[in-house]
């Protein structure tokens, strides 16, 4: 893991959710200079608030943990054909198509 990567990408989202690093702080009942550790990749949020700090982030733990970077090595990749099966109705599957073709 690289606690940098992870420290900037946590940084970017709280941005983007525009909430301060005391504003997520308070979230968990510590310091904003505890979310700053994070974010300057000095230490890693405890893995007791992982799953709420993803969601009040917008993310999962799998993405957190790798810095906002998915890692497909040793891992099954969906097909378009797979994520076209998921489409329940025929509308839905037209739509998909059409974003394709763009």
């Amino acid at each position: 893991m690289d606690q940098i990567k992870i420290g900037k990408y946590i940084q970017k989202l709280r941005k983007e959710k525009e909430l301060t690093q005391k504003q997520l702080a308070d979230k968990f009942g510590i310091t904003f200079q505890a979310v700053s550790k994070w974010e300057s990749g000095e230490t890693l949020p405890d893995c007791s608030i992982l799953l709420e700090l993803c969601e009040i982030l917008g993310t999962n733990v799998d993405l957190l943990l790798h810095g906002g970077t998915y890692i497909v090595n040793n891992r099954k990749l969906m097909s378009i054909k797979d994520v076209e099966k998921g489409f329940t109705d025929e509308l839905e599957k037209n739509l998909f198509k059409q974003v394709l073709e763009e």
